[in-house]
Formats: C-alpha cells, structure tokens, sequence
C-alpha cells in the first residue's frame, strides 16, 4: 500500500521496515508468558486437586477420585 505525502509524491507505507525487531519479539514473549501465567492461575484449584489424586493413587492399589 502507498500513501501520498504533502507534496504529492507517492511513498512507501513503511520506510526501512525489514522485519520484526528485537521490541517486538519482546513484546511477543511477554504477552506469551503473561497468557500462560493467566491460564496456570486460573486452573490452579482444579489442577492441584487432580495432581493430589494422582499422587495418592501412584500410592494406593485402587484410586478413590
């Protein structure tokens, strides 16, 4: 896509733009980890209660969950 500047030249949209920078990369993880976290957070009951049962039951012979 090109845009036309004030003098009525066209231009292209993004000068200089190769590719994603090391900010943008960044910005990428952190939005990752911050997904993840959210999700860990948000399971986090449901998750320890299942873990706790699967311990016991590697315990016990027969499994009460």
């Amino acid at each position: 896509m090109e845009l036309t500047g004030h003098s009525g030249r066209v231009r292209p949209r993004f000068t200089g733009d190769d590719g994603a920078s090391l900010v943008e990369y960044t910005l990428l993880v952190a939005l990752i980890t911050l997904v993840a976290i959210s999700s860990v957070r948000f399971f986090q009951a449901n998750t320890a209660s299942k873990l706790s049962c699967a311990s016991s039951a590697l315990g016990a012979t027969t499994s009460g969950c």
